[in-house]
Protein backbone atom coordinates (compact mmCIF):
# COMPACT_ATOMS: atom_id res chain seq x y z
CA UNK A 1 0.00 0.00 0.00
CA UNK A 2 1.44 3.28 -1.03
CA UNK A 3 1.65 6.16 1.41
CA UNK A 4 0.00 9.21 -0.03
CA UNK A 5 0.94 12.67 1.00
CA UNK A 6 -1.96 14.87 2.17
CA UNK A 7 -3.12 17.34 -0.34
CA UNK A 8 -1.21 20.52 0.08
CA UNK A 9 -3.20 23.69 0.77
CA UNK A 10 -1.92 26.72 -0.95
CA UNK A 11 -1.26 29.86 1.07
CA UNK A 12 -3.85 31.64 -1.05
CA UNK A 13 -6.57 29.17 0.00
CA UNK A 14 -5.55 29.48 3.63
CA UNK A 15 -5.67 33.25 3.39
CA UNK A 16 -9.10 33.08 1.82
CA UNK A 17 -10.43 30.87 4.62
CA UNK A 18 -9.00 33.17 7.27
CA UNK A 19 -10.53 36.20 5.65
CA UNK A 20 -13.91 34.49 5.50
CA UNK A 21 -13.62 33.43 9.14
CA UNK A 22 -12.64 36.96 10.15
CA UNK A 23 -15.55 38.40 8.23
CA UNK A 24 -17.94 35.98 9.93
CA UNK A 25 -16.43 36.79 13.32
CA UNK A 26 -16.74 40.50 12.65
CA UNK A 27 -20.41 40.09 11.82
CA UNK A 28 -20.87 38.14 15.06
CA UNK A 29 -18.99 40.83 16.97
CA UNK A 30 -21.17 43.57 15.53
CA UNK A 31 -24.28 41.60 16.40
CA UNK A 32 -23.04 40.90 19.93
CA UNK A 33 -22.05 44.54 20.44
CA UNK A 34 -25.52 45.71 19.43
CA UNK A 35 -27.09 43.13 21.73
CA UNK A 36 -24.83 44.22 24.60
CA UNK A 37 -25.87 47.84 24.10
CA UNK A 38 -29.56 46.91 24.26
CA UNK A 39 -29.20 44.73 27.36
CA UNK A 40 -27.00 47.30 29.11
CA UNK A 41 -29.66 49.95 28.56
CA UNK A 42 -32.25 47.71 30.22
CA UNK A 43 -29.92 46.91 33.14
CA UNK A 44 -29.14 50.60 33.71
CA UNK A 45 -32.85 51.42 33.66
CA UNK A 46 -33.56 48.71 36.25
CA UNK A 47 -30.73 49.93 38.50
CA UNK A 48 -31.92 53.54 38.34
CA UNK A 49 -35.52 52.65 39.13
CA UNK A 50 -34.39 50.41 41.99
CA UNK A 51 -32.38 53.27 43.49
CA UNK A 52 -35.35 55.61 43.14
CA UNK A 53 -37.60 53.14 44.94
CA UNK A 54 -35.05 52.64 47.71
CA UNK A 55 -34.79 56.41 48.14
CA UNK A 56 -38.54 56.95 48.61
CA UNK A 57 -39.73 53.61 50.02
CA UNK A 58 -39.25 54.53 53.70
CA UNK A 59 -40.91 57.93 53.36
CA UNK A 60 -43.76 56.47 51.34
CA UNK A 61 -44.31 53.70 53.88
CA UNK A 62 -44.49 56.21 56.75
CA UNK A 63 -46.82 58.47 54.79
CA UNK A 64 -49.05 55.53 53.90
CA UNK A 65 -49.26 54.45 57.55
CA UNK A 66 -50.18 57.98 58.70
CA UNK A 67 -52.86 58.37 56.05
CA UNK A 68 -54.23 54.89 56.78
CA UNK A 69 -54.47 55.58 60.52
CA UNK A 70 -56.02 59.00 59.95
CA UNK A 71 -58.65 57.68 57.54
CA UNK A 72 -59.53 54.71 59.74
CA UNK A 73 -59.87 56.90 62.83
CA UNK A 74 -61.87 59.54 60.98
CA UNK A 75 -64.23 56.91 59.59
CA UNK A 76 -65.06 55.72 63.11
CA UNK A 77 -65.54 59.28 64.38
CA UNK A 78 -67.76 60.43 61.49
CA UNK A 79 -69.95 57.37 60.97
CA UNK A 80 -72.20 57.94 64.04
CA UNK A 81 -72.70 61.57 63.00
CA UNK A 82 -74.00 60.72 59.52
CA UNK A 83 -77.80 60.28 59.31
CA UNK A 84 -77.57 57.49 56.72
CA UNK A 85 -74.00 56.13 56.52
CA UNK A 86 -75.06 53.10 54.47
CA UNK A 87 -76.43 55.31 51.69
CA UNK A 88 -73.15 57.24 51.52
CA UNK A 89 -71.19 53.98 51.44
CA UNK A 90 -73.41 52.62 48.65
CA UNK A 91 -72.86 55.74 46.55
CA UNK A 92 -69.10 55.52 47.06
CA UNK A 93 -69.08 51.84 46.08
CA UNK A 94 -71.21 52.47 42.98
CA UNK A 95 -69.01 55.36 41.85
CA UNK A 96 -65.82 53.38 42.38
CA UNK A 97 -67.21 50.41 40.46
CA UNK A 98 -68.25 52.66 37.58
CA UNK A 99 -64.73 54.09 37.30
CA UNK A 100 -63.22 50.60 37.47
CA UNK A 101 -65.59 49.41 34.73
CA UNK A 102 -64.57 52.31 32.48
CA UNK A 103 -60.91 51.50 33.13
CA UNK A 104 -61.50 47.87 32.17
CA UNK A 105 -63.28 48.94 28.98
CA UNK A 106 -60.33 51.17 28.03
CA UNK A 107 -57.87 48.34 28.70
CA UNK A 108 -59.97 45.90 26.68
CA UNK A 109 -60.07 48.36 23.78
CA UNK A 110 -56.28 48.62 23.94
CA UNK A 111 -55.90 44.84 23.92
CA UNK A 112 -58.14 44.63 20.84
CA UNK A 113 -55.72 46.81 18.85
CA UNK A 114 -52.79 44.39 18.87
CA UNK A 115 -54.33 41.61 16.69
CA UNK A 116 -55.70 44.23 14.30
CA UNK A 117 -52.27 45.82 14.04
CA UNK A 118 -50.75 42.43 13.26
CA UNK A 119 -53.44 41.80 10.65
CA UNK A 120 -52.75 45.14 8.97
CA UNK A 121 -49.05 44.29 8.79
CA UNK A 122 -49.89 40.94 7.21
CA UNK A 123 -52.23 42.61 4.72
CA UNK A 124 -49.48 45.01 3.75
CA UNK A 125 -47.17 42.07 3.05
CA UNK A 126 -49.89 40.43 0.95
CA UNK A 127 -50.45 43.64 -0.96
CA UNK A 128 -46.74 44.02 -1.63
CA UNK A 129 -46.56 40.43 -2.93
CA UNK A 130 -49.64 40.95 -5.12
CA UNK A 131 -48.16 44.15 -6.49
CA UNK A 132 -44.92 42.35 -7.29
CA UNK A 133 -46.80 39.56 -9.08
CA UNK A 134 -48.85 42.06 -11.08
CA UNK A 135 -45.72 43.95 -12.09
CA UNK A 136 -44.14 40.69 -13.20
CA UNK A 137 -47.08 39.74 -15.42
CA UNK A 138 -47.45 43.25 -16.73
CA UNK A 139 -43.73 43.36 -17.58
CA UNK A 140 -43.78 40.26 -19.81
CA UNK A 141 -43.78 42.20 -23.12
CA UNK A 142 -40.90 44.41 -21.99
CA UNK A 143 -38.83 41.44 -20.84
CA UNK A 144 -39.52 39.56 -24.09
CA UNK A 145 -38.35 42.53 -26.08
CA UNK A 146 -35.17 42.77 -24.01
CA UNK A 147 -34.49 39.04 -24.46
CA UNK A 148 -34.87 39.31 -28.21
CA UNK A 149 -32.51 42.27 -28.33
CA UNK A 150 -29.83 40.46 -26.27
CA UNK A 151 -30.29 37.30 -28.34
CA UNK A 152 -29.79 39.30 -31.54
CA UNK A 153 -26.54 40.75 -30.17
CA UNK A 154 -25.30 37.27 -29.24
CA UNK A 155 -26.16 36.03 -32.72
CA UNK A 156 -23.98 38.71 -34.27
CA UNK A 157 -21.07 37.84 -31.96
CA UNK A 158 -21.37 34.11 -32.70
CA UNK A 159 -21.35 34.75 -36.45
CA UNK A 160 -18.33 37.01 -36.16
CA UNK A 161 -16.34 34.48 -34.14
CA UNK A 162 -17.24 31.68 -36.52
CA UNK A 163 -16.07 33.81 -39.46
CA UNK A 164 -12.83 34.37 -37.59
CA UNK A 165 -12.46 30.60 -37.15
CA UNK A 166 -13.00 30.91 -33.37
CA UNK A 167 -15.41 28.04 -33.05
CA UNK A 168 -15.23 27.72 -29.26
CA UNK A 169 -16.16 31.36 -28.78
CA UNK A 170 -18.89 31.14 -31.36
CA UNK A 171 -20.23 27.99 -29.69
CA UNK A 172 -20.18 29.74 -26.27
CA UNK A 173 -22.23 32.65 -27.57
CA UNK A 174 -24.72 30.24 -29.06
CA UNK A 175 -25.15 28.43 -25.72
CA UNK A 176 -25.76 31.71 -23.92
CA UNK A 177 -28.21 32.69 -26.63
CA UNK A 178 -30.16 29.43 -26.20
CA UNK A 179 -30.27 29.87 -22.42
CA UNK A 180 -31.55 33.40 -22.85
CA UNK A 181 -34.23 32.39 -25.35
CA UNK A 182 -35.38 29.73 -22.88
CA UNK A 183 -36.61 32.55 -20.61
CA UNK A 184 -38.76 34.01 -23.37
CA UNK A 185 -42.48 34.02 -22.46
CA UNK A 186 -44.35 32.49 -25.35
CA UNK A 187 -47.89 33.23 -24.21
CA UNK A 188 -50.41 34.34 -26.76
CA UNK A 189 -52.09 37.72 -26.39
CA UNK A 190 -55.24 36.00 -25.07
CA UNK A 191 -53.25 34.06 -22.48
CA UNK A 192 -51.35 37.18 -21.52
CA UNK A 193 -54.62 39.10 -21.05
CA UNK A 194 -56.02 36.38 -18.78
CA UNK A 195 -52.83 36.28 -16.71
CA UNK A 196 -52.85 40.05 -16.42
CA UNK A 197 -56.53 40.03 -15.42
CA UNK A 198 -55.88 37.43 -12.72
CA UNK A 199 -52.91 39.36 -11.35
CA UNK A 200 -55.02 42.51 -11.31
CA UNK A 201 -57.78 40.78 -9.34
CA UNK A 202 -55.27 39.47 -6.82
CA UNK A 203 -53.83 42.94 -6.38
CA UNK A 204 -57.26 44.56 -6.08
CA UNK A 205 -58.37 42.07 -3.42
CA UNK A 206 -55.14 42.53 -1.50
CA UNK A 207 -55.58 46.30 -1.53
CA UNK A 208 -59.22 45.90 -0.46
CA UNK A 209 -58.37 43.60 2.44
CA UNK A 210 -55.57 45.89 3.53
CA UNK A 211 -57.88 48.90 3.48
CA UNK A 212 -60.53 47.06 5.51
CA UNK A 213 -57.95 45.97 8.05
CA UNK A 214 -56.64 49.53 8.31
CA UNK A 215 -60.17 50.88 8.79
CA UNK A 216 -60.81 48.38 11.58
CA UNK A 217 -57.51 49.32 13.17
CA UNK A 218 -58.31 53.03 12.98
CA UNK A 219 -61.79 52.38 14.42
CA UNK A 220 -60.27 50.36 17.26
CA UNK A 221 -57.76 53.13 17.98
CA UNK A 222 -60.55 55.72 17.98
CA UNK A 223 -62.62 53.51 20.29
CA UNK A 224 -59.67 53.14 22.66
CA UNK A 225 -59.09 56.89 22.62
CA UNK A 226 -62.75 57.61 23.38
CA UNK A 227 -62.87 55.06 26.21
CA UNK A 228 -59.65 56.37 27.71
CA UNK A 229 -61.10 59.89 27.63
CA UNK A 230 -64.36 58.69 29.23
CA UNK A 231 -62.38 56.93 31.96
CA UNK A 232 -60.14 59.92 32.63
CA UNK A 233 -63.10 62.33 32.72
CA UNK A 234 -65.06 60.11 35.11
CA UNK A 235 -62.01 59.53 37.27
CA UNK A 236 -61.46 63.28 37.60
CA UNK A 237 -65.11 64.17 38.33
CA UNK A 238 -66.91 61.27 40.03
CA UNK A 239 -65.81 62.14 43.57
CA UNK A 240 -66.95 65.76 43.33
CA UNK A 241 -70.18 64.80 41.53
CA UNK A 242 -71.25 62.48 44.36
CA UNK A 243 -70.09 64.95 47.03
CA UNK A 244 -72.25 67.69 45.46
CA UNK A 245 -75.34 65.46 45.72
CA UNK A 246 -74.90 64.76 49.44
CA UNK A 247 -76.77 66.98 51.95
CA UNK A 248 -75.11 69.78 53.90
CA UNK A 249 -75.34 70.59 57.60
CA UNK A 250 -76.59 67.12 58.47
CA UNK A 251 -74.21 66.23 61.32
CA UNK A 252 -75.99 64.60 64.24
CA UNK A 253 -75.34 65.95 67.73
CA UNK A 254 -73.68 63.16 69.64
CA UNK A 255 -71.11 63.00 72.43
CA UNK A 256 -67.45 63.15 71.37
CA UNK A 257 -66.20 59.87 69.99
CA UNK A 258 -63.25 58.12 71.68
CA UNK A 259 -61.33 57.94 68.41
CA UNK A 260 -59.80 61.28 67.49
CA UNK A 261 -57.57 61.81 64.44
CA UNK A 262 -53.95 62.79 65.08
CA UNK A 263 -53.45 66.51 65.39
CA UNK A 264 -51.81 68.35 62.54
CA UNK A 265 -53.48 66.34 59.76
CA UNK A 266 -51.62 65.05 56.74
CA UNK A 267 -48.04 66.16 56.18
CA UNK A 268 -46.50 65.69 52.71
CA UNK A 269 -43.25 63.72 52.57
CA UNK A 270 -40.15 65.79 53.02
CA UNK A 271 -37.29 65.81 50.56
CA UNK A 272 -34.23 63.78 51.57
CA UNK A 273 -31.38 65.81 53.08
CA UNK A 274 -28.51 66.93 50.94
CA UNK A 275 -25.80 64.37 50.55
CA UNK A 276 -28.22 61.49 51.00
CA UNK A 277 -27.01 58.37 49.24
CA UNK A 278 -29.41 55.46 48.91
CA UNK A 279 -28.12 52.04 49.73
CA UNK A 280 -27.96 49.40 47.07
CA UNK A 281 -30.80 46.90 47.18
CA UNK A 282 -29.99 43.52 48.72
CA UNK A 283 -29.21 40.63 46.47
CA UNK A 284 -32.20 38.71 45.29
CA UNK A 285 -34.24 41.74 44.25
CA UNK A 286 -36.04 44.50 46.06
CA UNK A 287 -38.38 43.51 48.87
CA UNK A 288 -40.89 46.12 50.03
CA UNK A 289 -41.26 46.64 53.79
CA UNK A 290 -43.77 44.38 55.43
CA UNK A 291 -47.00 46.08 56.38
CA UNK A 292 -48.35 45.55 59.89
CA UNK A 293 -51.59 43.58 60.00
CA UNK A 294 -54.59 45.82 59.99
CA UNK A 295 -57.18 45.38 62.70
CA UNK A 296 -60.75 45.28 61.44
CA UNK A 297 -62.64 48.43 62.40
CA UNK A 298 -65.16 47.95 65.18
CA UNK A 299 -68.49 49.49 64.46
CA UNK A 300 -70.24 51.35 67.26
CA UNK A 301 -74.02 51.64 67.24
CA UNK A 302 -75.14 55.20 66.58
CA UNK A 303 -76.64 57.01 69.53
CA UNK A 304 -80.04 58.62 69.11
CA UNK A 305 -80.66 62.19 70.18
CA UNK A 306 -83.19 62.84 72.99
CA UNK A 307 -86.30 64.85 71.97
CA UNK A 308 -86.21 68.60 72.28
CA UNK A 309 -87.06 69.90 75.76
CA UNK A 310 -86.23 66.62 77.45
CA UNK A 311 -84.64 66.92 80.91
CA UNK A 312 -83.16 63.97 82.74
CA UNK A 313 -84.90 63.11 86.08
CA UNK A 314 -83.26 64.67 89.15
CA UNK A 315 -85.07 62.61 91.86
CA UNK A 316 -85.81 58.99 92.20
CA UNK A 317 -89.33 58.02 91.12
CA UNK A 318 -91.84 57.23 93.94
CA UNK A 319 -92.19 53.58 94.88
CA UNK A 320 -95.17 51.76 93.43
CA UNK A 321 -98.29 51.65 95.71
CA UNK A 322 -98.55 48.63 97.94
CA UNK A 323 -101.35 46.23 97.31
CA UNK A 324 -104.14 46.15 100.02
CA UNK A 325 -104.30 43.03 102.24
CA UNK A 326 -106.59 40.24 101.31
CA UNK A 327 -110.20 40.79 102.47
CA UNK A 328 -109.85 44.58 102.64
CA UNK A 329 -112.97 46.51 101.72
CA UNK A 330 -112.86 50.25 101.12
CA UNK A 331 -115.09 52.35 103.50
CA UNK A 332 -118.60 52.95 102.28
CA UNK A 333 -120.03 56.39 101.85
CA UNK A 334 -122.10 57.74 104.89
CA UNK A 335 -125.91 57.74 104.55
CA UNK A 336 -127.78 60.77 103.37
CA UNK A 337 -128.31 63.45 106.05
CA UNK A 338 -125.21 62.52 108.05
CA UNK A 339 -123.31 65.48 109.44
CA UNK A 340 -119.84 65.07 110.86
CA UNK A 341 -119.18 66.38 114.43
CA UNK A 342 -118.51 70.09 114.64
CA UNK A 343 -115.21 71.54 115.70
CA UNK A 344 -114.98 72.89 119.36
CA UNK A 345 -115.52 76.67 119.83
CA UNK A 346 -112.61 79.03 120.00
CA UNK A 347 -110.97 79.27 123.45
CA UNK A 348 -111.97 75.77 124.45
CA UNK A 349 -109.33 74.04 126.54
CA UNK A 350 -109.46 70.33 127.09
CA UNK A 351 -109.41 69.14 130.74
CA UNK A 352 -106.01 68.72 132.28
CA UNK A 353 -104.65 65.35 133.02
CA UNK A 354 -104.69 64.24 136.72
CA UNK A 355 -101.39 64.53 138.58
CA UNK A 356 -99.13 61.61 138.47
CA UNK A 357 -99.48 59.24 141.42
CA UNK A 358 -103.26 59.66 141.77
CA UNK A 359 -105.32 61.73 144.30
CA UNK A 360 -103.71 62.73 147.64
CA UNK A 361 -106.02 63.80 150.62
CA UNK A 362 -105.15 66.89 152.72
CA UNK A 363 -102.81 66.39 155.71
CA UNK A 364 -104.39 65.49 159.12
CA UNK A 365 -104.96 68.26 161.70
CA UNK A 366 -102.38 68.83 164.42
CA UNK A 367 -102.81 67.01 167.74
CA UNK A 368 -102.64 70.09 170.01
CA UNK A 369 -105.39 71.98 168.31
CA UNK A 370 -108.66 70.89 169.83
CA UNK A 371 -110.63 73.58 168.09
CA UNK A 372 -109.61 72.40 164.67
CA UNK A 373 -112.38 71.84 162.27
CA UNK A 374 -111.79 70.13 159.00
CA UNK A 375 -112.52 72.29 156.04
CA UNK A 376 -115.40 71.62 153.91
CA UNK A 377 -113.95 69.40 151.31
CA UNK A 378 -115.52 67.89 148.34
CA UNK A 379 -113.45 65.55 146.27
CA UNK A 380 -112.99 66.88 142.77
CA UNK A 381 -114.56 65.13 139.94
CA UNK A 382 -112.17 62.94 138.12
CA UNK A 383 -110.69 64.77 135.18
CA UNK A 384 -110.83 62.12 132.54
CA UNK A 385 -112.35 61.94 129.13
CA UNK A 386 -115.36 59.79 128.55
CA UNK A 387 -114.70 56.66 126.59
CA UNK A 388 -114.99 57.11 122.91
CA UNK A 389 -117.56 55.10 121.15
CA UNK A 390 -116.48 53.53 117.93
CA UNK A 391 -118.97 53.85 115.14
CA UNK A 392 -120.55 50.59 114.18
CA UNK A 393 -119.42 48.94 111.01
CA UNK A 394 -121.31 50.20 108.03
CA UNK A 395 -121.74 53.76 109.49
CA UNK A 396 -124.42 55.35 111.75
CA UNK A 397 -128.06 54.88 111.07
CA UNK A 398 -128.85 57.99 113.06
CA UNK A 399 -126.87 61.03 114.09
CA UNK A 400 -124.80 60.22 117.21
CA UNK A 401 -125.38 62.32 120.36
CA UNK A 402 -123.30 65.45 120.56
Amino acid sequence: MEDRMPEATSPADTLKKLELSLEANQRDQARLKAQIVDVKKTVDDIDQKTKDVDKTSTINAETYQKLKEWAGCKEKALKPKVPDPQDVADQETAGSKEVAALKEEADEAGRAIWPLDVKVAKRKVDTAAAQKYFDKVAGIPARNAEILKEAGDLQKKADAEETAKNCSKSYFYVLVMLDLLGRYDRRTPEQYAKALQYAGNVLANAVKYQREAEEKLEAAKADEKAKIKAFQDKKAKWIQEIADKLPVGDCKKIPPQPCEPPKGGYEPPKEPPKGYQPKEPPKGGYKPPEKPPEEPPTEEPPTEEPPKGYKPPTEEPPPPPEEPPKGYEPPKEPPKGYEPPKEPPKGYEPPKEPPKGGYEPPPPPPDDDDDYEPPDYEPPEPECEPPKEEPPKGGYDKQPPS
